[in-house]
């Protein structure tokens, strides 16, 4: 009795592996014939099953039945696994994990590699509707396909990084990044949009150390990466890195007008002498003769220095009659020069507001009685 009950439990055991073993090639036959609902019903079955959920034969069909309904143009299928791609891709691993001997390596390789496509574009879909973590989890899916492989897909790598960027998660971000960066994926840029996700994480000085002692190091006087220090130090109110920064652009291009008129900028907030921001900004305007903050710049200069020894004269006591007159009469000069270089400033920006009104100042001081009129009339049109 007790060989006979034995007996029992072991046919019972091998029916019950044989039942579930033919449910995944239930699947397969379903899957031969577009019956996806009935072919994903019966690989559910199999690989939650005791008897073949450790089967690498089940996960590659599991993989097989989610990568068809991912692609599947039928909505009723479609409909029936929103997260298919999710789900083709974990099988897949999982039956490479397993390294079932039954299951040919090279249709694993396929149809593992028919998932790139489809989960990339789903990540452009998720980016574009700027779900980007989302978009982040399925652009590294495909970069650990193409890695399984045995490819290197820098597009997904920086994608990866971009979407997580996007999604506020940085140390995800910057671990992709920095893979395009040993790859050399993405050239100076790639330096710059490192540094930019630094700066975002608060890490300002980090950044223009990562850009100096990396980026210019892998690209010499490069004028991308320059500008980007610039940009560091100005929004961070470090006029003397700025300057430094912009004084290694003008090595390079000595002859670019906006790289004067920063310099002129910088000087002028750390109250260099005037002279020394005004050669500068009539640089700028030589090398462009249109440059509008050039002028304006300029002109401005010469106004505030004319407009502080007027108020330096109206604080003067009463017994300091000559020096009041000197410093009346070096006021009108300055506005005198500031006076071309506003009215050029306006000719090439007529509607500038602050142009308009700093000139009608101008007119009231130097007595031009009929350019106030003139100025009066275009402000209030």
């Amino acid at each position: 009795m007790k060989k006979l009950f034995l007996l029992s439990i072991l046919s019972g055991t091998m029916v019950s592996l044989t039942a579930q073993k033919a449910k995944v090639q239930s699947a397969s036959n379903y899957l031969k014939y577009d019956e996806l609902d009935k072919a994903k019903e019966a690989i559910d079955l199999a690989s939650e099953h005791a008897d073949t959920k450790t089967l690498g034969k089940t996960w590659f069909y599991k993989g097989k039945v989610y990568l068809a309904l991912l692609n599947t143009k039928e909505e009723k299928f479609k409909a029936l696994a929103p997260n298919a791609a999710e789900v083709a891709y974990n099988a897949f691993l999982k039956a490479f994990e397993l390294n079932d001997k039954k299951v040919s390596k090279t249709d694993l390789n396929n149809n593992f590699a028919q998932l790139i496509n489809p989960v990339f574009n789903k990540g452009i879909e998720a980016f574009k509707a700027k779900d980007y973590k989302v978009a982040g989890s399925l652009f590294e899916k495909t970069t650990m396909i193409n890695q399984k492989l045995g490819l290197t897909d820098t597009l997904s790598i920086y994608n990866t990084g971009l979407s997580y960027a996007n999604a506020g998660e940085n140390a995800k971000a910057e671990i992709s990044y920095k893979k395009c960066l040993d790859l050399g994926y993405g050239g100076d840029k790639m330096f710059t949009t490192m540094a930019d996700l630094m700066v975002k994480d608060g890490k300002k000085d980090a950044a223009v150390e990562f850009l100096k002692n990396e980026g210019l190091k892998k690209y010499p006087n490069n004028q991308n990466i320059l500008n980007y220090v610039f940009s560091i130090y100005l929004n961070d109110n470090d006029f003397d890195g700025a300057l430094a920064s912009v004084n290694s652009s003008l090595e390079n291009e000595p002859n670019n007008a906006v790289f004067h008129y920063n310099k002129g900028f910088l000087l002028d907030q750390k109250k260099a002498p005037a002279n020394e921001v005004l050669e500068s900004y009539q640089k700028a305007i030589e090398l462009d003769p249109n440059y509008f903050d050039a002028y304006y710049n300029a002109g401005a200069l010469y106004f505030n220095n004319g407009a502080n020894k007027i108020k330096e004269r109206n604080e003067l006591p009463l017994n300091e009659a000559k020096k009041a007159k000197t410093l009346e009469n070096q006021a009108m000069e300055d506005f005198k020069k500031a006076l071309p270089f506003l009215e050029k400033a306006h000719h090439i920006n007529p509607s500038d507001k602050p142009t308009l009104k700093s000139l009608k100042e101008l007119y009231v001081r130097l007595n031009m009685n009929d350019k106030v009129k003139e100025i009066n009339d275009k402000l209030s049109n």
